[in-house]
């Protein structure tokens, strides 16, 4: 998707035309399930790039890659220590959480952003039948600034 990060996941937005595509390649190659896990991965800074020219991938976890097609294509996110927080309700304040993760470990000194890109991982939890509280988990590539602790094994 290229342009503005809004309505990630609201039926009738841009990038609900990509979900769907993304959802029928998964569903035909039987490769994914209600377990799967749903990832955006944000490739700009909203703080500086301009709306229109914001990129952002939609994604579903999936146990291996085959018959790629359209705007179908694999990456792979690499391993390391991710800061993690969760966000709940709307989309329109996620910015606040990357913020607070990014305050309560980049900004003490004891962590620094590695060069990956962030992700987000979509879910919810049933609370009833007819009840979920769904929520955003943020992933900032972290790596700690401490010479001796990043030579530590993983």
């Amino acid at each position: 998707h290229v342009g503005p990060y809004d309505k990630l996941l609201e039926k009738g937005s841009p990038m609900s035309l990509l979900w769907d595509e993304l959802f029928h390649w998964g569903n035909d190659n039987k490769l994914i399930n209600a377990a799967s896990l749903l990832i955006g991965l944000p490739q700009d800074d909203p703080s500086i790039t301009p709306p229109e020219k914001q990129r952002f991938d939609v994604c579903v976890q999936i146990p291996e890659f085959r018959n790629p097609s359209g705007h179908i294509g694999c990456q792979t996110i690499p391993a390391g220590i991710f800061g993690v927080g969760r966000h709940y309700g709307s989309f329109d304040n996620l910015a606040e959480t990357y913020m607070h993760v990014y305050d309560s470990l980049v900004t003490t000194g004891k962590y620094r952003l590695r060069g990956e890109k962030p992700f987000e991982v979509y879910s919810y939890s049933q609370v009833k039948d007819d009840i979920r509280i769904h929520f955003t988990d943020v992933y900032l590539p972290i790596e700690p600034t401490d010479p001796e602790k990043r030579t530590q094994k993983r």
